[in-house]
């Protein structure tokens, strides 16, 4: 029995073996390789395809995308400037927002004023935008 077990492991890598020598001779004596020349228009054709786009687009896209003006009353409080930047999606949380302010502004309030913003900005970086003017004039 033991002898049998050796022959049938012998016999399988022999099989194994002369499968893998034969599939080696097929691929190189019929390789499926297409080479196709392509053209440099034919490649920017290809690649807007699949979702690329050109790095000149991609700028202006982001300049157009991430520059907002965003226009503020005279004396507006902090509450009612927390409750537009959450509307028009500036911020997340309003909760943090104001408490922010009160610990990194507790005595300064925002002039009426356009800034330029946008929703990739975190609240500290909103907050020394607004805040920048006030504590300048101080």
């Amino acid at each position: 029995m033991n002898v049998i077990k050796k022959m049938s492991i012998w016999y399988f890598f022999l099989g194994l073996f002369v499968g893998m020598l034969i599939m080696t001779t097929i691929v190189i004596l019929f390789p499926k390789i297409i080479e196709e020349e392509l053209t440099k228009e034919e490649i920017i054709i290809r690649a807007e395809k699949y979702g690329m786009v050109k790095f000149n687009d991609t700028i202006k896209e982001n300049e157009i995308k991430n520059d907002f003006n965003f226009k503020i009353e005279e004396n507006i409080s902090n509450e009612k400037l927390g409750e537009k930047l959450l509307k028009e999606g500036y911020i997340e949380d309003l909760d943090l927002f104001l408490e922010y302010i009160k610990i990194q502004y507790p005595e300064n309030k925002i002039s009426g004023n356009c800034f330029n913003i946008n929703k990739d900005m975190s609240i500290k970086e909103l907050c020394e935008i607004f805040f920048k003017e006030s504590t300048q004039k101080l």
